[in-house]
């Protein structure tokens, strides 16, 4: 039962930053019910809390037992009818403050001699937030380990100045583990209020110092940023201020126009040479920083070539490439400490025999291998939205696209990092199965199914060997539009959120996991992802010190054992040895069964690539496609039925599956609660 109690925080106030030992005060008060106990509750301990004073609750607790970053700190009061819970978010911080300039090293990123993996977010519209009060009564909420729902009410009226929205949304992603910013750096639009430029095009002094607290806040959360100096499209100005600033008559004019390309370079000079009026430091000298976006989204489009002869637009990529090359070592003359992107889609790379994207967008057909194969250019981007409408792509091509980037951007030695990435609220979904749903609102199965693309998406990518990614887009207090994660608040957006914001931490968590080193016996990237995967959550274990023998045959007493681990149980109904090498297509035929999934009948796209099935059965077939389907079986050349199946083998498997099982198991719990019958 809820309970009446009212909780007040006197310390640690939200948004405070900790370190070393605290003091954790709270005034817990019911007129009405006696109260039996009250203790705060934050990771893995859960402390009493004494009465001091008539109300006054108090506890001591040590930051250090958790490690840096945001996190939720809980209280729970418990009277005679039921139980109370409130929240604040704090940022521990026992490290000192942001440190290192994150730089390339060959296809990875590195810091102060380390790997660095990370996990990050877009939230294009942080300079261009004006100081406003909350206009409805609203509620912010966080959930405690073990479930329960803690509320901080939030009356209407309540001033939420520009410098708290920030700081509470940098604090809001570090407490879900995202560490990387992607925003906007730019405005063109000398019509809006917090444009980068006055009318008469002179710099708008008090725009960057606004965007100088953010750069400030972000380096005191532990956040590093990656600023966008420009967008190829309209919004807030974008490339289209500088066609109307000149008299160009078409926006691909700003990539050969002397006055346009004098103008941008201007405007880099000045942000890059910039000091930050809030902390001192010199933009190129600053670890907040990073990277250099040159745009967002660059491209020569044939659709914008306004020119007679059609000579604007670019064909094959290489008059994008040579722009982007050009401008990259523009800002690597005035910074040589810090990365710079050039913030592109991808798009027009050929997955499965056709153009991801238009082949006239103007990256020619090889964006990696190509537009951004650039001596300048430290790391490849992309922007995969597998439900645009223009797209609809099943699991299969998502990862198809996803493994063709990552392995594209490893052959021309950069790391490679999903600069967007989200699902269309808006648009429906390609299900496990390869059939297309309704729409949110006409599809009960729509909300848990955008949960499994969204962890789907990212372990994709992830296990392919990707360095960096930022969600499109995480908001924190202002509902984002039709991408939105919501991490805070408004309250009902982020209860219909709370699955995939999970997704997105535990998914950063996952960053480091599979990049770690623990095994000595790797083949590949993917393999050591998979494997380090499987072993984190204990499903498999290594066979000696800093050995996993992946090439050796897994038992099938051993692939019973591992599924039981997740909470699949797995039936082997011959009498074969236990002990004895399982088989590839013996292993698709459990794990088919197992997982409860339809064999596919028909020829749904894409189609297998495996080329040695034609001896098997029917429903042999029929299973292998199910499983390649809902992505828990990789395509291949061939399938080789009767070859043992390996241990790295098995570890992908469990992975895979285990995405698939949580939402096909979430899927059933909603059908059967929908079954039910209702008084």
């Amino acid at each position: 039962m809820i309970s009446r109690t009212q909780i007040e925080w006197i310390s640690p106030l939200f948004g405070s930053r900790v370190s070393g030992n605290c003091t954790v005060k709270v005034i817990a008060r019911n007129p009405l019910y006696p109260i039996r106990k009250v203790e705060m509750i934050t990771g893995n301990l859960a402390l009493p809390m004494s009465e001091r004073d008539n109300g006054v609750y108090v506890t001591e607790w040590d930051s250090r037992t958790l490690a840096d970053g945001g996190h939720s700190l809980f209280v729970r009061v418990t009277d005679t009818q039921g139980t109370a819970a409130s929240f604040a978010d704090v940022l521990v911080n026992n490290d000192g403050p942001l440190s290192g300039i994150v730089r390339r090293n060959g296809n990875a990123f590195e810091l102060d001699g380390e790997k660095f993996v990370y996990a990050g977010w877009n939230a294009y519209h942080l300079p261009f937030v004006s100081d406003a009060n909350w206009t409805l009564n609203d509620r912010l909420v966080a959930w405690m380990p073990d479930g329960e729902q803690a509320e901080v009410h939030v009356p209407s009226g309540t001033p939420l100045a520009y410098e708290q929205y920030i700081d509470g949304c940098m604090l809001a992603a570090r407490k879900h583990g995202l560490t990387v910013l992607r925003t906007w750096a730019f405005c063109t639009d000398t019509t809006m209020e917090h444009a980068f430029y006055n009318p008469d095009w002179t710099f708008n002094e008090a725009q960057f110092r606004r965007f100088d607290y953010l750069m400030d806040s972000a380096s005191r959360h532990g956040v590093r940023v990656s600023l966008t100096l420009s967008n190829y499209w309209d919004d807030v100005g974008g490339i289209i201020g500088y066609v109307n600033r000149f008299g160009l008559s078409g926006r691909l004019q700003f990539f050969t126009h002397p006055d346009a390309r004098e103008a941008f370079r201007a405007y880099i000079r000045h942000f890059v040479n910039r000091v930050n009026t809030v902390n001192g430091l010199r933009y190129r000298d600053d670890p907040a920083v990073f990277s250099w976006g040159l745009m967002n989204e660059p491209r020569m489009d044939a659709h914008d070539d306004v020119s007679a002869d059609r000579s604007e637009y670019d064909k094959d990529g290489t008059k994008l490439g040579a722009w982007i090359e050009e401008m990259a070592g523009f800002i690597k003359s005035l910074d040589p400490n810090h990365m710079v992107a050039s913030g592109s889609e991808g798009h027009s790379i050929v997955v499965n025999g056709s153009p991801w994207g238009r082949a006239d967008e103007g990256n020619g057909t090889e964006p990696v291998r190509v537009v951004m194969n650039q001596p300048s250019l430290d790391y490849v981007t992309f922007h995969p939205y597998p439900n645009a409408p223009w797209c609809m792509y099943a699991m299969p091509q998502y990862a198809e696209l996803v493994r063709l980037v990552v392995a594209q951007a490893k052959e021309i030695g950069k790391p490679v990092v999903m600069e967007e990435w989200g699902i269309d609220k808006s648009s429906a979904l390609v299900d496990f199965s390869g059939a297309t749903t309704g729409k949110k609102g006409e599809d009960p199965s729509w909300p848990l199914l955008r949960d499994g693309w969204n962890k789907i998406m990212h372990a994709t990518f992830r296990r392919a060997g990707g360095d960096g990614s930022n969600v499109w887009v995480f908001s924190t207090f202002v509902p984002g539009g039709d991408f939105e994660i919501a991490g805070l608040a408004p309250g009902y957006r982020a209860k219909e959120d709370r699955a995939s914001a999970a997704v997105l931490k535990e998914e950063a968590w996952l960053m480091s996991v599979s990049a770690a080193s623990l095994f000595d016996d790797m083949a590949s990237d993917e393999d050591r992802a998979c494997i380090n995967e499987a072993v984190h959550y204990g499903w498999m274990s290594g066979t000696g010190q800093r050995t996993f023998s992946p090439d050796e045959p897994v038992t099938t007493l051993e692939f019973t054992d591992m599924f039981h681990q997740l909470g699949v149980t797995v039936e082997v109904e011959s009498a074969g040895e236990p002990n004895g090498p399982l088989g590839r297509l013996e292993a698709a035929k459990l794990l088919c069964t197992a997982l409860r999934l339809q064999p596919l009948s028909d020829r749904r796209e894409p189609d297998m690539s495996f080329a040695d099935l034609q001896t098997l059965s029917e429903t042999e077939r029929q299973s292998i496609r199910a499983l390649f389907m809902a992505l828990v079986w990789k395509d291949g050349e061939a399938f080789r039925p009767f070859d043992p199946l390996t241990r790295a083998e098995a570890a992908g498997l469990i992975v895979r599956a285990s995405d698939y099982f949580t939402y096909h198991r979430e899927l059933e719990h909603e059908k059967h609660q929908d079954e039910m019958p209702r008084d």
